[in-house]
C-alpha cells in the first residue's frame, strides 16, 4: 500500500530487540526521554574517479531536480522487494502536474489497482519535501498503518547548481514533524510504533573521502554506468508501547540510493537499522530493495 502526503512505512522483526527493550526497561524502572548516540561515521573507501554524471544541458522548469526529475508527464515503473513479501511488486509513479511550487504524483500499484496521490513541495529546481513516497516504497512491507510528515525546513533534493558548483560532491539535510502510528508484529509480541509530533531528520551525503561515488548499476531497466550513489540517514523519535510497558528511543534507518540525473532514482536498499534507547543501541532487521523497471520521460 502506498501512501500520499508524507506517509511513510517502517520497522521491524527482532525478537532479541524486544528481550533487550525489557531488561532496560526494568532496570530503568521508569520511562526515559530520548538519548541518542553519536551517528557512527560513514564506510570509508577510496572512490574511483570518474567524470561528471551528465553533460547534457538540464532540463529547466519547477520541480526539474537531476536526482527526482519531477516534470510534468514523466513515468517510474519499479520493482519492490522485501522479506516481508513473497512477490515482488511493481509500482508505476507518474508526475500528473506541476503548478504552483508543487509536483502531483499518482502512483499506481499494478498489484492491487490502488492508486494513491503525493503532492511534492519544490522552490525552483530543487525539491524540499517529497519523503513519503521514496520510504513508502522502500519500507512497504513492513507497515500496517500510516505515517504523516509536515515538513519544516531544509531540502530533500538540492539544485542542479548546487551540486555542479561543488562537482556532486554535497552534503544535505531536511527536517520535517512526523505523526501516525505502525503496527509490527515481533514473534508473538504485538508492538505499537506511536509517532506523535515527533522530529523527523534526513541527512544525505554523496562524497567519500571528499569525492563523489559513481558506480554501475544493473536493473531491470539496464545497465547504467556512472551512477551516482547517495548514503542516507533517516532519524525519528518513536514511542514503542508493548507489553512489558511503553519505551521512548530513536529509530535510525540508513539506505543507499543510486542516481542518473534527470532519469530520477535507479535503485535503493536497506543498509541497516537500529533503535537508540536510555543510550544503548538494538539492532533493528530490515531489508527492502527498490529497482527501476521504466523510465518514461
Amino acid at each position: 500500500m502506498y501512501l500520499a502526503n508524507g506517509k511513510e512505512k517502517t520497522l521491524s522483526k527482532n525478537h532479541p530487540l524486544i528481550f533487550l527493550l525489557v531488561i532496560a526497561f526494568l532496570l530503568s524502572g521508569c520511562l526515559l526521554g530520548r538519548n541518542p548516540s553519536a551517528p557512527p561515521a560513514l564506510p570509508s573507501q577510496t572512490p574511483t574517479p570518474s567524470p561528471t554524471p551528465t553533460e547534457t544541458p538540464p532540463p529547466s522548469g519547477l520541480c526539474a531536480n537531476p536526482l527526482y526529475p519531477l516534470l510534468t508527464g514523466h513515468q517510474w515503473i519499479y520493482q519492490v522487494s522485501s522479506e516481508q513479501e513473497s512477490e515482488p511488486r511493481k509500482i508505476g509513479l507518474t508526475v500528473e502536474k506541476v503548478e504552483e511550487n508543487k509536483a502531483t504524483v499518482n502512483a499506481l500499484d499494478m498489484t492491487t489497482g490502488v492508486i494513491t496521490q503525493t503532492v511534492a513541495e519544490c522552490d525552483g529546481t530543487a525539491i524540499q519535501n517529497y519523503p513519503s513516497m521514496t520510504l513508502s516504497m522502500i519500507l512497504s512491507g513492513y507497515l500496517e498503518g500510516e505515517i504523516n510528515t509536515e515538513y519544516v525546513s531544509g531540502v530533500f533534493s538540492p539544485p542542479y547548481e548546487d551540486f555542479v558548483a561543488n562537482n556532486w560532491a554535497l552534503t544535505w539535510d531536511g527536517d520535517y514533524i512526523a505523526r501516525g502510528d505502525i503496527r509490527v508484529q515481533d514473534e508473538e509480541n504485538q508492538i505499537t510504533i506511536i509517532v506523535k509530533d515527533s522530529p523527523l531528520h534526513l541527512n544525505w551525503i554523496t562524497a567519500e573521502n571528499g569525492a563523489p561515488v559513481y558506480e554501475t548499476v544493473t536493473v531491470p531497466a539496464g545497465t547504467f554506468e556512472n551512477a551516482l550513489k547517495v548514503n542516507r540517514e533517516m532519524d525519528i523519535d518513536v514511542s514503542l508501547a508493548t507489553t512489558p510497558g511503553n519505551f521512548q528511543g530513536v529509530l535510525k534507518i540508513k539506505t543507499i540510493h543510486w542516481f542518473l540525473p534527470y532519469t530520477g532514482l535507479l535503485k535503493t536498499e536497506i543498509e541497516s537499522g537500529d533503535l537508540t534507547y536510555m543510550g544503548m543501541t538494538f539492532p533493528v532487521t530490515l531489508s527492502g530493495k527498490v529497482e527501476l523497471v521504466e523510465f518514461i520521460p
